[in-house]
């Protein structure tokens, strides 16, 4: 009784029963293939034999008993300085065209190839297993591995590297819920209507903005994986941004000509309805014109002279955008909040906040306010100060939340711009206050003055005029009925 095999092996026929003949494609798929048969063990042999052709020499076709068909090349390669007898596959066997398989001609242009590698004195394998080592790599080249890569070495033009706040919102967008059938995909594999259909599912969801920046982060991303060469081509080439984006030029100064009035009364006696903490917070982003992260993570260290006849208060690069240090004139009112917060800290009985390096130290009692809630704060009290008197405020912070005009922070940048050019303030000290970085390169390498006696002037100008539109604001007179 035979048992039955637990494996195959494989038992060569060539010697035995070598076969030569005109290959054509009918020929082809009439040729016989080995029967099957039993070794004198008992286990079940798999017996392969090659038919040669003539018009190519080496070039053949080897046939299986299980019906398998592999073109096949044989011949003499010089591999460690001697030629040495050697057999490489070619492809599998198809009598019509099929991906990743060879007809009779594909097959056959393949194996002189290989003859003509070998009559140079060349390996011809060397350049497939190049080929195939490549198509490996290109494989483990994922989306996810490339993007990770990119994060870490992108270079932008003339500088170190992204900023750590634009790295953690590149990686956010990529490992989001929408690049999720990106990942694992090999990032050469990508195409045109891959990109879309992820812009498209998310403006479906009226992500339209996320769309724009979500095509702006993937377009730096191939480009710079073009340059590395993982891919040859660039797919968003061509693919316009989902949504039409109109620059924000929400201010609270007011306009006379369309009979804008101004909000900045209303904003300061809303600050200063918020708390000492908070409010203070909110005045300085108007008195300053700085950036809201500027504000909140203001060091001690950084305000100078602060009971001096120059106080004023230095960014350090690390933490200004344009990377590069930054020089704030104080004015009296601004110096008047910072003086307040630091009596309040030296007499705090929390060791924590006597300590603290922050200007805005955390008090410790509770969860720590984030801009949102700030802004949600101060919009009460807004909306409190305009139920109590409507007509003193009439038309003014009349945004619902959903309407793109609805107030931000960074709309109080454009508020002290605004101010300061009303206030006749010329171009350059105005950008050399907001620290704008400059447009005209010349300009960028050339002019480096710092502005200091006019940025003060200007500064102490504007925290003028804003005094005067807080005073202007007075109660809605009431009337009495006389008896």
């Amino acid at each position: 009784m035979v048992t039955q095999p637990t494996h195959l092996s494989i038992v060569t026929t060539d010697k035995v029963e070598p076969r030569r003949e005109s290959f054509k494609t009918l020929k082809l798929r009439g040729l016989p293939r080995p029967s099957k048969r039993l070794n004198k063990e008992g286990v079940l042999v798999v017996n392969q034999i090659t038919y040669w052709d003539d018009s190519v020499p080496g070039f053949g076709l080897r046939l299986s008993s299980t019906g398998a068909r592999v073109w096949t090349w044989m011949g003499r390669v010089v591999k460690h300085g001697k030629k040495k007898v050697t057999r490489y596959h070619l492809g599998p066997y198809t009598e019509h065209a099929a991906p990743g398989k060879l007809t009779l001609a594909e097959a056959r242009a393949k194996a002189q190839a290989y003859q003509q590698e070998a009559d140079a004195g060349r390996d011809p394998g060397h350049a497939a297993r190049a080929a195939q080592a490549e198509a490996l790599e290109h494989s483990q080249q994922t989306f996810a591995r490339v993007a990770d890569r990119f994060l870490r070495e992108y270079r932008p033009k003339g500088k170190p590297g992204l900023r750590p706040r634009t790295t953690a919102r590149y990686r956010g967008l990529f490992e989001s819920d929408d690049f999720a059938p990106l990942q694992e995909r090999p990032l050469a594999s990508l195409t045109k209507r891959d990109v879309d259909d992820l812009l498209h599912r998310m403006a479906l969801r009226g992500v339209t903005i996320g769309a724009n920046r979500a095509l702006s982060a993937i377009r730096k991303l191939l480009k710079w994986a073009a340059t590395k060469d993982y891919i040859q081509t660039v797919p968003t080439v061509g693919i316009e941004a989902p949504a039409h984006e109109i620059h924000r030029t929400r201010h609270l100064y007011g306009n006379q000509d369309i009979g804008r009035p101004s909000e900045l009364a209303l904003y300061w006696r809303a600050c200063e309805a918020c708390g000492p903490r908070l409010g203070a917070f909110a005045k300085l982003l108007l008195l300053t014109g700085q950036r809201r992260n500027e504000v909140a993570n203001m060091t001690w260290q950084e305000v100078l002279d602060l009971n001096g006849p120059a106080p004023r208060w230095f960014i350090p690069p690390e933490r200004a955008k344009t990377e590069k240090g930054h020089v704030v004139p104080l004015g009296p009112m601004a110096v008047s909040i910072l003086r307040g917060i630091q009596r309040a800290q030296t007499t705090s009985p929390v060791h924590y906040i006597r300590e603290s390096r922050y200007v805005f130290a955390a008090t410790g009692t509770k969860r720590e306010l984030g801009f949102s809630d700030m802004k949600a704060i101060i919009d009460r009290h807004i909306a409190a100060l305009i139920q109590a008197e409507p007509t003193r405020y009439a038309g003014q912070f009349t945004e619902p939340r959903e309407h793109p005009d609805y107030w931000r922070f960074h709309d109080l940048r454009r508020t002290v711009e605004t101010g300061l050019a009303s206030c006749l303030i010329a171009q350059d000290i105005r950008d050399a206050i907001l620290n704008h970085g400059k447009e005209d390169k010349i300009q960028k390498i050339y002019n480096q003055a710092t502005y200091s006696d006019e940025k003060r002037a200007a500064m102490v100008r504007w925290e003028q005029h804003l005094r005067e539109q807080i005073a202007a604001d007075q109660p809605t007179p009431v009337r009495r009925m006389r008896k």
